[in-house]
């Protein structure tokens, strides 16, 4: 009997059946030795005969290639000699001559799949893992880049004050400017940084946007 798969788990197995059965009559080998027979007359009860086995035979790990043999003839008891079929064919009970491949031949493979199942699983997890670390790091930033928003406002409404920019011009350029509006070559961005590297904060800012007019009049005569 040539031991050549042609056929992989129960979905397979029962459509050969169906393709190739003239009768409802089956055996099923594992080489010389016989797993199940049927010799009924019913097709559906056939089926599911064959159901039951190679599920069961799958819940066993049991890695053998078998043999279905389709007789054409009503037997009490089929043998291995027995020629009175119509068709044969070899399948493992898997549905994929991979998953057939993973399962083990000896107990040191069966250790072996599980720990590569294991592994599998773990890096599945990882992968998870990453993906929300990924999902909450953009949230951050997206906090974050809120907050440099709020705070750059801030310092723009501070600036756009024109006493304010009349009073930094001053510190800066030492440059006489009305109150009442700023001086259209003022480098504000210079302005600031240079302010702040002088310990200048945002609060000192709003503080001084808070003054009264004349308090902040007094102030840049001093200068």
């Amino acid at each position: 009997m040539s031991l050549t798969v042609k056929y992989y788990g129960l979905d397979e197995v029962l459509e050969y059946f169906d393709k190739y059965a003239k009768q409802p009559y089956f055996s099923i080998w594992d080489k010389s030795q016989p797993l199940v027979q049927y010799s009924g007359d019913s097709f559906d009860e056939a089926k599911e005969i064959i159901t039951d086995e190679i599920n069961l035979c799958k819940k066993r790990n049991y890695e053998n290639p078998l043999c279905i043999k389709l007789h054409t003839e009503k037997a009490k008891v089929y043998t291995s000699t027995n020629k009175d079929y119509n068709s044969s064919a070899i399948f493992l009970c898997y549905d994929s001559a991979i998953g057939s491949a993973l399962m083990p031949m000896q107990q040191n493979n069966n250790q072996s799949t599980i720990m590569l199942l294991n592994e599998i699983n773990a890096l599945k997890s990882e992968i998870s893992a990453l993906k929300t670390e990924k999902i909450e790091e953009e949230e951050e930033e997206e906090d974050y880049q809120d907050s440099s928003m709020s705070f750059i406002n801030g310092v723009n409404q501070a600036l756009e004050h024109p006493i304010i920019a009349g009073l930094l011009n001053k510190l800066i350029n030492g440059k006489n400017v009305s109150l009442a509006g700023v001086n259209s070559n003022l480098d504000l961005d210079d302005c600031i940084k240079t302010l702040f590297d002088k310990g200048v904060t945002v609060e000192h800012l709003r503080k001084l946007a808070d003054m009264p007019k004349s308090k902040i009049s007094m102030l840049l005569s001093m200068l």
